[in-house]
């Protein structure tokens, strides 16, 4: 049997410093387990929760988000609320740059901002601090970007942007919140921001919602497979004594989901809606309409510790004198193919969220 080597205290408190503040970490005690904690000091609180109320992979779960290494590129985006101007925004962003304004535990600042047409592109530069077991406190710099498409002073923007490892994207939440708070005391209008997430829509809307993704083409390729999906489940629906009969339920809504067949009759979405059942995590495999090459696309609305959604692709091949091989598309390929997929996602988003209504379940 392996021996599992649990983490040294050190090495908790920095990862709770990482990703988790003492405020998160109190409130999730709070809602999780009905625990009430006096506001010690983060290493008390970190050496606590190591040792009473975290087990070994609730630690390692932290430690790969906190740590992540993954270099897979996620596309992403989310809503941006302004009632500034482009050019009023504009100028403040690069008074920001200027001024070398730091936001955030990541130390963000404004390394350049551009526009062009209606768009505003914004670069920012971070500090990403890692202690090893041998090295100390290793301290680098980061730099990651965001995209304000068509900026609108009198309605809601699109924030586009991209990145390999979380903490790039929790910069950005990082620079916007500091940033925001800044602009609101000088007394200029506050810039908020929306998440595109499931956790916007009812139950009903998340399963007709998914279920659309899971079934669409685009004008470039045709959907041949689900490959994957990951259900979560919303305990405010359905009724306790229902619980016995969750995992078959669970595993009925999987095998109609991975045979694609099925996935438009309303007795599959009476079982999601009934059981508080949906799909969080798609993986759907595509063939495009005029060229040999095949992707995996996977969708994944985060909904516990990051409100985001994902399109990444996980798997590409070409068609040889072989069969299908796999092959490394390029960067500006892949980077096309999800912002196709991207835009499909924020599109049908859209119409769910226009429609949404406040009808309980029958």
């Amino acid at each position: 049997m392996e021996k599992l080597q649990y983490p040294a205290d050190r090495e908790f408190e920095k990862i709770i410093d990482d990703y988790l503040s003492r405020e998160a970490i109190i409130e999730h005690h709070k809602r999780r387990a009905g625990l009430l904690m006096c506001n010690h000091s983060t290493s008390t609180i970190a050496d606590a929760s190591r040792r009473i109320f975290y087990g070994y992979d609730s630690f390692k779960f932290f430690q790969r988000e906190a740590l992540e290494s993954d270099t897979t590129t996620k596309s992403s985006a989310f809503r941006w609320h302004s009632e500034s101007s482009q050019r009023e925004v504009l100028s403040d962003l690069r008074e920001q740059k200027r001024k070398a304004t730091a936001h955030g535990e990541k130390k963000v600042h404004v390394r350049d901002v551009s526009e062009d047409g209606d768009d505003l592109e914004v670069n920012l530069e971070f500090t990403v601090e890692k202690r090893g077991k041998l090295q100390g406190l290793a301290r680098r710099r980061k730099s990651t970007k965001f995209t304000v498409k068509n900026f609108d002073s009198d309605g809601t923007s699109t924030v586009l942007h991209e990145y390999d490892k979380v903490n790039q994207q929790t910069a950005i939440t990082e620079f916007l919140d500091g940033w925001n708070e800044q602009r609101e005391a000088a007394g200029k209008e506050p810039v908020s921001t929306d998440p595109v997430s499931l956790t916007e829509l009812g139950i009903r809307n998340r399963v007709a919602y998914v279920r659309d993704l899971m079934t669409m083409e685009t004008e470039n390729w045709t959907r041949k497979n689900v490959e994957g999906v990951q259900v979560q489940r919303d305990e405010t629906v359905g009724e306790d004594e229902e619980d016995e009969d969750l995992d078959a339920e669970l595993d009925g809504i999987r095998n109609a989901a991975l045979s694609g067949n099925n996935l438009d009759n309303n007795e599959f979405v009476q079982k999601c809606e009934k059981n508080g059942f949906y799909l969080s995590q798609v993986e759907v495999r595509y063939e495009h309409k005029d060229v040999a090459r095949r992707v995996v696309v996977e969708i994944d609305f985060k909904t516990s510790r990051r409100v985001t959604f994902e399109v990444s692709i996980t798997e590409t091949k070409l068609q040889s004198e072989s069969g299908w091989i796999k092959s490394d598309f390029s960067a500006t390929r892949r980077r096309d193919i999800r912002e196709e997929f991207r835009e499909q996602v924020l599109n049908r988003y859209d119409e769910y969220l226009s429609g949404e209504t406040t009808l309980a379940l029958e």
